[in-house]
This record gives structure tokens, C-alpha cells and sequence, in this order.
């Protein structure tokens, strides 16, 4: 057992092969340190103190539809990242935030009438990377924020449903490692909803569609008090 930075998610699963589910079972502060314990079966525990904080096991490879159209990739990287704080509340969003010099500023937009909400990305040195590919980690971190988004979006949800969307579970899918300074894209989208859940889909493509990675989150609708997670 040792100590993990956030994200807390992505540093779990990191401890466990091919596809990934981790259920969240209660937030994390940035400044806490978290300690992570592996089972004989491979499943992965993240505690603060005797607090679990997330378990993550091993999945069955991940079927979701990914609408990484030629169009979709093309009005993404023509309109390029955002550049300006769209949500006050995530200031300190390490995923999100394009405020906070050190996080990855994946803040989404809508794409036009797609039900899209995407981003350009293009990771740098200053993350985590082993042998020039960027951590799995920090992957988990880019597809969870664009779900948020996403889930967030009232054309997304049943009418008269309000409130604010909180991470329930995420399973993710890494097909491929992501180089330092690739031009990616990250989108998100509605999956399905019900009066208090949104599940929604992410996932981070290159330019030519090809799929990087993905993920399938699922949301329950929280009060508008409730804060985002890291």
C-alpha cells in the first residue's frame, strides 16, 4: 500500500488491466493523500485513512457507439480549445479548469446541433508520461469531465429535471497510448437518462477518428449545491 495523487479514479485503475469499472463512493480533496491496496482478485481499493474512497475492478471490454464523424472531428479542431472559464464553480478542477496552470483544461462546448460536446487537447510535457506516452491516469481525468459536461446539458435530460450531475461510476476502455504534443480531440455525449441518472459517453480521438480511448459514465442528478468532482 501507498500513497496516490488525483485523479483518484484514473490512479486506481491504473493499477488494473485492459478495461476498468470504478465505483465512487464518496469525494476526494486535491490535498489528501490517498493509499491504494490491491486484492489477490485484482481488485483495487483507494482509501483516505480508513474512508474508501473508490474500488476498481476488471470489466468486460466496453460497447458503446463512439459519434467520432469526420464533421464532428472537423468543427472540434476548427474551433480549437476553450479558452475562457464557462463554469465558475470548477475553478480548481484539476480535468476542466482553464483557469489552474497545472490541470489539463478540458472545458467542452457544444457542437453545434450534434448533442456534442467536444475540445481539442493537446497534452504536453508538464503531465505525467513514461517513455513519452502520456500516464493512464491522466487519460481517465480527460474523459471524465467531457460526461459531466455533457450530462449537464438540459436537451439531454427529461424536461422539468434540474440539478447538477455527480459521478456515480466510470468504466474505461484504453485502446491506444497517447503520445506527448498529440492533437487530440475529447467529446462527450448523453447515453441515456431517467428522472435522477444521466449516463453519458466520452472519448479522446486523433485527428483522423481514430478512437484513443473511451469511457461510459454513468450520473445520478445531485442538488445544485453538490460539487463537482476532481
Amino acid at each position: 500500500m501507498g500513497p496516490a495523487p488525483h485523479n483518484a479514479a484514473g490512479k486506481g485503475a491504473s493499477h488494473a488491466e485492459g478495461t476498468v469499472k470504478v465505483e465512487l463512493r464518496r469525494p476526494a480533496l486535491v490535498e489528501q493523500e490517498l493509499l491504494v491496496e490491491i486484492d489477490p482478485e485484482e481488485r483495487v481499493t483507494v482509501f483516505h485513512g480508513s474512508d474508501v474512497i473508490m474500488e476498481a475492478t476488471p470489466d468486460t471490454e466496453l460497447s458503446i457507439e463512439i459519434p467520432a464523424s469526420d464533421d464532428v472531428i472537423e468543427q472540434i479542431f476548427a474551433r480549437g480549445p476553450v479558452t475562457a472559464a464557462r463554469h465558475q464553480d470548477r475553478p480548481h478542477c484539476f480535468g476542466c479548469s482553464v483557469e489552474r496552470e497545472d490541470g489539463l483544461g478540458i472545458a467542452t462546448r457544444p457542437i453545434g446541433t450534434t448533442g456534442i460536446w467536444g475540445t481539442t487537447w493537446t497534452p504536453d510535457e508538464s503531465l505525467p508520461s513514461t517513455d513519452g506516452f502520456i500516464n493512464d491516469e491522466i487519460l481517465w481525468a480527460a474523459l471524465d469531465c467531457p460526461g459531466s459536461f455533457a450530462a449537464s446539458d438540459p436537451s439531454g435530460r427529461p424536461p422539468g429535471v434540474t440539478g447538477s450531475p455527480s459521478l456515480e461510476a466510470m468504466t474505461v476502455q484504453i485502446r491506444e497510448k497517447v503520445r506527448v504534443g498529440e492533437q487530440l480531440a475529447v467529446m462527450g455525449w448523453t447515453l441515456s437518462h431517467s428522472d435522477s441518472t444521466v449516463d453519458c459517453g466520452t472519448a479522446i480521438v486523433d485527428r483522423t477518428g481514430r478512437v484513443k480511448a473511451y469511457a461510459h459514465l454513468c450520473h445520478s442528478i445531485a442538488d445544485d449545491n453538490t460539487p463537482h468532482g476532481q
